[in-house]
C-alpha cells in the first residue's frame, strides 16, 4: 500500500468521541540514542489526545528514562524501564522480555520503533521503522563476512502479519512486498513545512555550513579531529535549521547519516552531506538513499582524505543549491499528528 495526498482526508478525527472502545498502548522506541525516543514522544502526544486511547505506557532504557520521564507526565504518559525479568541489568532488546509486564498492564496495542521483539508479546502490533536495516542485527552478531544486502531476510519474515509503516525511500523490497506494509512520506516531526506557516524561504546569497554528529563514539571523534581546521558551525541539526530559517539564509548540513537528521533536512529543505562508515550497513543505506534521491551527497568517513572530500561536497552543493533544494521541497511530507491518525485508524479497530 502506498499512501498519497489523495488519502489524507480519509482518517478519523483524533478528537472524535463516536467510538466507545478505548485501548491501552505500549510504545517501545529503539534505545539507539535520543532521536528514536523524541520521535515516538511526538507521536504519543497526539495519540493520548484521542478518546480511542485509554492510556500510554512508554518503555525506555535506563539511560533515557530520567531524561524524558518528567516531560511525559505532563501529557499523562507513563514511562517505565524495559528490563529483563530474570536479571537486574539493563536488557531491553532481548527476546520475550516484558511479557509479564505487558500482561499486567493489559495493553491491547504495541507500537514499536525499529525494534521487533515486543511484537510477539502483543495481540496487535504496529511496527514503525527505517527498514534498510532489515537484518542489521543478524549481520552484526554473525561471524560471516557476507555483505549486508545479500543476507536472508529473517527480520522481514518475523514481521509478517504486523501492521507496518515505513518510508518508500528507506525500505527493502522484501519488506515493502508485505501486504501489511504501508509506505508513508517523510515525517515532518517538528513542523518545518507543515506547521510553521512558511517553506523556509531564503533571501540573499549567504551560505552557512553546520555539522551535527551527535557526540559519542569513534566516528564522532575521528570526524571532529579531521574537520577541525574547517570553518564549520558545530550545532545540533534542529538548532542549525531553526537559526537559518530565522535568518532566511542558505544552509548546508553535514551530519551522520541517521534517519532522524535526514528527515529534518528533507522537511526543512536543507541539502545534507551524509557522513557514513562503510562498515555500518544502516548508515551506508541511508547515505545511499540521500545521494540517489538528490537530497544531498554521501561521504565515507574512511575515504582517506575526509576534509578534502567534505570541501568538494560543500562546493558542489553551493554551485547546485537550487537543484538540491528543489528536490527536497518537492518531496512529500506528513506530520506526526497524521501518523497518529493512521495508527489509531488501523490499531484501534
Amino acid at each position: 500500500m502506498v499512501l498519497t495526498s489523495i488519502d489524507f482526508g480519509r482518517l478519523p478525527d483524533l478528537s472524535s468521541n463516536s467510538y466507545t472502545i478505548a485501548v491501552k498502548v505500549a510504545i517501545y522506541p529503539s534505545q539507539n540514542g535520543y532521536g528514536h525516543t523524541q520521535r515516538m514522544i511526538s507521536i504519543a502526544q497526539h495519540l493520548i489526545c484521542s478518546p480511542r486511547i485509554s492510556g500510554i505506557n512508554l518503555y525506555l532504557s535506563k539511560s533515557n528514562l530520567p531524561i524524558f520521564a518528567n516531560s511525559l507526565k505532563e501529557f499523562g504518559i507513563q514511562a517505565f524501564v524495559a528490563t529483563h525479568p530474570n536479571k537486574e541489568s539493563e536488557g531491553p532488546w532481548v527476546e520475550n522480555v516484558n511479557k509479564s509486564r505487558i500482561e499486567t498492564f493489559n495493553e491491547e496495542l504495541t507500537i514499536c520503533d525499529t525494534i521487533i521483539w515486543p511484537i510477539s508479546n502483543s495481540n496487535k502490533s504496529i511496527l514503525f521503522a527505517n527498514f534498510l536495516w532489515e537484518d542489521y542485527w543478524d549481520y552484526q552478531d554473525s561471524d560471516s563476512k557476507v555483505p549486508f544486502k545479500k543476507y536472508e531476510t529473517a527480520n522481514a519474515r518475523r514481521i509478517n502479519g504486523t501492521i507496518t509503516y515505513g518510508n518508500a525511500c528507506f525500505v527493502t523490497s522484501s519488506v515493502s512486498g508485505s501486504a501489511n506494509f504501508t509506505s508513508i512520506p517523510v515525517i515532518d516531526y517538528w513542523g518545518y513545512r507543515l506547521q510553521k506557516g512558511d517553506n523556509g524561504d531564503i533571501r540573499g546569497d549567504a551560505f552557512e555550513v553546520s555539522i551535527s554528529l551527535g557526540g559519542t563514539g569513534d566516528m564522532f571523534e575521528n570526524v571532529k579531529n579531521a574537520l577541525h581546521p574547517m570553518d564549520l558551525k558545530w550545532l545540533p541539526s534542529r538548532t542549525a535549521i531553526e537559526e537559518s530559517r530565522k535568518k532566511k539564509s542558505k544552509l548546508i548540513m553535514i551530519a551522520r547519516a541517521g534517519v532522524s537528521t535526514i528527515s529534518e533536512c528533507v522537511s526543512a529543505g536543507v541539502p545534507i552531506i551524509c557522513l557514513f562508515d562503510s562498515s555500518d550497513p544502516e548508515l551506508s543505506g541511508n547515505a545511499e538513499t540521500v545521494a540517489t534521491y538528490g537530497w544531498g551527497l554521501a561521504i565515507d568517513v574512511n575515504s582517506g582524505n575526509l576534509m578534502q572530500d567534505v570541501q568538494f561536497a560543500i562546493n558542489d552543493i553551493r554551485e547546485n543549491y537550487k537543484g538540491f533544494r528543489g528536490r527536497l521541497t518537492s518531496e512529500p511530507v506528513i506530520s506526526s499528528k497524521y501518523l497518529a491518525h493512521m495508527m489509531i485508524a488501523e490499531g484501534c479497530n
